[in-house]
Parts: C-alpha cells; structure tokens; sequence
C-alpha cells in the first residue's frame, strides 16, 4: 500500500493532475507533501476498540461458565450470566471465548454417535 502511495504521490505528473482533482484529493495531498506515507495511514490503527471488554471479565465469565454453566450452550450461558451475575457479554463473545477454552465446539465438531455402515460390493 505504502509503495502504492509513494509511486502515485512521488511523480509530479500525477501531482499534477491530482491538484485539479475534487477538495478530497487535494487534502490528500497536502497531507503526504507534510508528514509523508505516515498521513495515509489510518489514525486508529493499533489502538484498542471502544467495545472491548476488559480482560479480567473475560476470565470472570469463562470461570463463571466453566464452574456453572458447563453444560450450557453460549445463548444461554450469556442469558444466564446476565440474570444471575449482572454480567454483560453477547452470545457471540461468549461463544468465542468458550471455543477458545475447549468449553464449546460446534455442532459440526462434536463427536458421531452412529457409525456409518458398511456398503455391499457390487459386481459391476
């Protein structure tokens, strides 16, 4: 991306043809000509997301299931967590960090019962 940038910006001919672009292009610009590559890149990049649970909560709820709800499904651990523990965490989270501890596995990972049975030869 950064090379990307650097041919597109870096030849004068297209500067050039960017100056009479729209006011966004021109921003742009003025940007990369200040602080270089730096300015294209996005401001929020390595920061923490605004909704992310603190990671004492996550221990707190997978111990909460593991010693609880074991048998549970994330839906209604999650409910389950809420009603009793006042402890907020949608299914979806739940449901990831049970896979992550080995609590859940999905329908599809879960062991058959039935043992497929054996086909009779055919003699064609």
């Amino acid at each position: 991306m950064l090379s990307f940038v650097q041919e597109t910006f870096g030849s004068i001919r297209t500067l050039g043809s960017w100056a009479s672009a729209p006011d966004k292009y021109a921003g742009l610009i003025v940007a990369y000509r200040a602080s270089g590559g730096a300015s294209v890149i996005h401001k929020g990049l390595g920061r923490a997301s605004n909704n992310k649970l603190l990671e004492g909560i996550r221990e707190y709820a997978v111990e909460l299931v593991r010693s609880h709800y074991a048998d549970f499904g994330p839906t209604l651990a999650a409910e389950m967590l809420l009603s009793k523990h006042a402890l907020r965490a949608s299914r979806e989270t739940l449901r990831k960090w049970m896979v992550a501890d080995g609590i859940w596995r999905s329908r599809s990972q879960r062991r058959c019962f039935h043992q497929p049975r054996l086909r009779r030869e055919a003699l064609s």
